[in-house]
């Protein structure tokens, strides 16, 4: 189970209003705990590459923002300890003044034991996890017994990280203003990709893509849109995001000036994921902008620890339809949206019946090209049309004609299948790396309880 981040704020609010007396995160005031681990003293934990680390870069992101140097403590690796990192939480929750912010971050691993949620510093033994690692539970109570400010926000980006919605919550009954924003829900796994902390530090240095309604502002609740379309369309996971008590108006930052380029052309627009087709491989992008000499797209894919930008030809490019909301849970598509995508973008005739079905949505996502189908009988539905079923959520549509030739279907049939394998196969690796981080707690654990339940000799 991969921890990448996780991030604890407390944030300052200066006043809640309208307007220009939106309520706003004040650095200054800001005292943060970064804790980043990437290597382990327990062997059978997966490292991770240090070049281009990204927890360093957001402590460098803070600076810019005018976070004093003074109030900044940094535990890396080795000196990341449980003693260590419990110390120096509590010594900034200490020295926080009733209106300042508390900041703690972390990167590592994480994992869920008895009911909470675990992270692992550096000397961590997972066959005692509760005993020995950093505990949802020690979080909440170094917090709410030291820190007196008023605010905190909890950010993570693990394997199960929106279990920090348990502490949120706590927190919450002790009179703080809480919120979390998390790379997974309770119970997903999550990318060792460093992209929800990439996305982080884009809204902190104002991201002008996250203005959603272009207030030239980002908010608590863009900022958790911003990291679900991003955890979603380049991980392929549903992200976390919950408010204990504080607005989600909360001005993270103002949102920086973009000069653009050129205009992208209808029906793509500025902002809007696409899959870009190019050397027979699909990958996800993000449309940044447009050349104004060439036409092409200006694209922003995602490697591990770094964005970067390219040129593609329009041509290459097929929208991403499925939209999401804070937290990762899809989103409808508007009414006439949502038939063309079912259309198929017009490979599909005649509308025969449709239906509501949210809970596909676990099986297929938020599109699916089923196929010709003549049942009578699904989810609840009798009397069903024989015709060509499409799945676009939270609705089944069965189209009575198709305007495909029949071998041109099957070729784009057997492109579909070839897209969902592909995405299958990156899955499978990416449940094979996570499970390698849990194989030795298994074996420990397997041991143990054969040892406790073995006959006497």
């Amino acid at each position: 189970m991969n921890v990448r981040l996780l991030i604890v704020f407390s944030i300052f609010i200066s006043g809640v209003g309208r307007g220009e007396d939106l309520p706003r995160w004040s650095p200054e005031n800001t005292f943060v705990l970064i804790v980043g681990v990437l290597d382990w003293q327990q062997s059978s934990l997966t490292t991770y590459a240090k070049a281009q680390r990204q927890d360093v870069a957001l402590e460098n992101q803070l600076l810019a923002r005018g976070v004093p140097a003074d109030q900044i403590t940094r535990l890396l690796d080795r000196d990341a300890t449980l003693k260590a990192i419990e110390r120096e939480l509590e010594d900034l929750a200490r020295r926080a003044a009733p209106e300042s912010t508390l900041m703690v971050y972390y990167a590592g691993h994480g994992m869920r034991e008895g009911g909470q949620g675990v992270f692992a510093n550096f000397d961590i033994d997972t066959r005692r996890a509760l005993q020995t690692g950093w505990t949802h539970q020690s979080m909440f109570e170094t917090i709410s017994q030291h820190f007196h400010g008023k605010r905190v926000l909890l950010f993570a980006d693990c394997c199960y990280s929106g279990t920090l919605e348990d502490v949120a919550a706590k927190l919450q009954t002790k009179g703080y203003a809480a919120a979390c924003l998390t790379s997974a829900s309770s119970s997903n796994l999550s990318t060792s990709n460093w992209t929800f902390t990439l996305t982080l530090i884009d809204l902190l240095k104002g991201q002008s893509l996250a203005d959603q309604n272009q207030d030239d502002k980002i908010a608590l609740r863009e900022a958790a849109l911003e990291v679900a379309q991003s955890m979603r369309h380049f991980e392929d996971q549903r992200s976390g995001f919950a408010l204990a008590g504080m607005s989600g108006d909360l001005v993270l930052a103002e949102a920086s000036e973009h000069e653009r380029m050129g205009s992208v052309q209808p029906p793509l627009r500025r902002g809007q994921y696409i899959t870009v087709s190019s050397d027979g491989r699909d990958a996800n992008a993000r449309i940044v902008d447009a050349d104004a000499l060439t036409g092409r797209l200006v694209v922003r894919y995602r490697d591990y620890s770094q964005f970067r930008t390219a040129l593609v030809d329009p041509g290459l490019v097929q929208p991403i339809y499925e939209q999401v909301g804070p937290g990762g849970l899809p989103v409808a598509l508007p009414v006439e949206l949502a038939l063309r995508r079912a259309s198929v973008d017009g490979k599909y005739r005649e509308l025969l019946r449709s239906f509501s079905m949210p809970s596909e949505y676990e099986t297929y996502g938020s599109f699916k090209e089923w196929g010709k189908w003549d049942g009578e009988q699904w989810g609840g539905q009798t009397d069903l049309p024989p015709g060509y079923w499409v799945y676009v959520y939270p609705k089944w549509y069965i189209w009575g004609e198709t305007s495909v030739d029949p071998r041109r279907a099957r070729l784009a049939e057997l492109k579909a299948t070839r897209q969902e394998v592909a995405a299958r196969i990156g899955s499978l690796r990416k449940a094979l790396e996570n499970a390698t981080a849990q194989e030795e707690q298994v074996k420990a654990s397997i041991v143990e309880l054969e040892s406790e339940w073995s006959d006497p000799k």
